[in-house]
């Protein structure tokens, strides 16, 4: 009974998460590399991030408790697979562990800071590119909802006025209307 109500209070955690944007994600990716480039702890960068996005609550959240975490004594992947703010993707997670381990942090969060920044620009150019074929839908919709609903029925009285039996395609479209 207890590992059922502990895998179930993980997976409530883990989807009440909220993804972190790929924007966002770039960002902190880009800035804790260039302060670990310049020689610093992660700890004294994860601090100097946390001063400049003070006035951001959530990501001043999420990066207050990697901050007490790391100061726990827990690694960088430990602290961003465990803290509660924001989702992260599994392989950025894995990357970070691998980085670790690996002694290749600054190399590994640049390509990661790049893939994710492409990533969000990729994702904003389908959007922008749909924008256009989802307006010409919608028109479409509503040009045959109002053909359907108000000259399909006039067409009607005319067949009506002059005695003639309406087509089954009419009959049809007016079951339809």
């Amino acid at each position: 009974y207890q590992s059922i109500n502990e895998t179930s209070q993980i997976n409530v955690k883990s989807f009440a998460k909220r993804e972190m944007p790929g924007p966002l994600l770039s960002s902190f990716a880009k800035e804790l590399s260039s302060y670990l480039n310049s020689g610093m702890a992660v700890l004294t960068a994860i601090k100097l991030i946390e001063g400049q996005h003070k006035k951001e609550k959530k990501y001043a959240s999420f990066l207050g408790s990697l901050r007490t975490m790391i100061e726990e004594g827990k690694s960088l992947y430990q602290a961003l697979s465990s803290q509660s703010v924001y989702g992260m993707p599994d392989f950025f997670l894995q990357s970070i562990n691998v980085a670790g381990q690996s002694g290749k942090m600054v190399s590994v969060l640049i390509n990661m800071g790049t893939f994710f920044s492409s990533q969000a620009k990729v994702k904003k150019q389908v959007g922008n590119a749909m924008a256009y074929p989802l307006f010409i839908f919608l028109v479409a919709i509503l040009m045959t909802g109002f053909l359907i609903a108000y000259v399909v029925p006039q067409i009607t009285g005319i067949f009506e006025d002059t005695g003639q039996e309406l087509p089954e395609i009419t009959k049809f479209v007016l079951g339809v209307s």
